[in-house]
């Protein structure tokens, strides 16, 4: 997040400053448009005036906000193993969960922190 915030705030700066630019040479277009000598004189001064507090940037700015805290997700409970999935899938025969899982280290197993091998 944060290596794409500083890169995304770089982006954002090089946005502000075309932004001007462009504003500048919008101006700049109003001169050339402008019908006698007088109007081209006083449009002419007032690009040369601008300057960089006059130009208004805020359409551009990110609004960053702050990292949200993870969640705490919720167990669930059928993850294998448990009482509710052996009831559900196995019922009385609850051993052929134990055979049929491999591999597996699972909280609701009897013998936790021991992997089922084949």
């Amino acid at each position: 997040y944060n290596k794409d915030r500083r890169w995304i705030g770089r982006q954002e700066n090089e946005m502000k400053t075309e932004w001007r630019a462009l504003h500048r040479i919008q101006c700049f277009l109003l001169v050339l448009d402008a019908k006698d000598d007088a109007a081209n004189k006083k449009q002419l001064d007032i690009c040369i005036k601008i300057k960089r507090k006059d130009i208004d940037t805020s359409p551009l700015k990110i609004d960053y906000l702050k990292i949200p805290k993870k969640p705490k997700c919720p167990q669930d409970p059928y993850c294998p193993c448990s009482r509710a999935y052996m009831n559900f899938y196995y019922g009385k025969h609850k051993w052929r969960c134990y055979n049929n899982i491999k591999d597996y280290t699972c909280p609701g197993c009897p013998t936790p922190g021991r992997r089922r091998r084949r």
